[in-house]
């Protein structure tokens, strides 16, 4: 989620709602299929990470079932606005307090700066959790000869 909301920040979107989803896979016949989804709306569009992440949080603890070996997670991000000439609501956190808007205006612009500094995942929410045991694996990745000069073959 965090990239996620990076991207929209990057784009100068705000989310309205977020789209949470875990399944199984259905491919196993010996274990057994389960997979859900739920659409959680926002109180305020929003493109704060910590936000949008807490509410993924919370919609995954409703979803997930013990017992159950998954093998695919996502988020989605939608009800798109642009940032510019976004309405709030009059109990959103803009409207009764301006102040604290541009705070986390201005910290979700720090993180990114740096971490398009210093390299992705520098720094992240406690949320998203220190360790990756979950992390894609790239060793066997097939090259990018189409969308990568550095990987494109040279005939000598």
């Amino acid at each position: 989620m965090s990239r996620a909301a990076e991207k929209l920040r990057r784009q100068q979107h705000y989310a309205g709602s977020v789209h949470v989803y875990i399944r199984t896979s259905p491919f196993k016949q010996d274990e057994p299929y389960y997979g859900n989804s739920m659409t959680i709306p926002l109180p305020a569009p929003t493109d704060d990470s910590r936000i949008l992440v807490n509410v993924t949080l919370w919609g995954l603890k409703q979803l997930y079932k013990p017992g159950f070996n998954y093998a695919k997670a996502g988020v989605m991000l939608s009800e798109l606005v642009p940032q510019q000439g976004c309405q709030t609501d009059l109990f959103s956190m803009a409207a009764s307090n301006p102040a604290s808007c541009e705070k986390s205006t201005k910290l979700m612009h720090a993180f990114d700066s740096i971490n398009n500094k210093m390299g992705r995942d520098t720094m992240k929410l406690a949320g998203e959790g220190t360790r990756r045991p979950w992390k894609m694996r790239q060793e066997n990745k097939t090259p990018a000869y189409t969308t990568s000069w550095e990987e494109l073959r040279v005939v000598a």
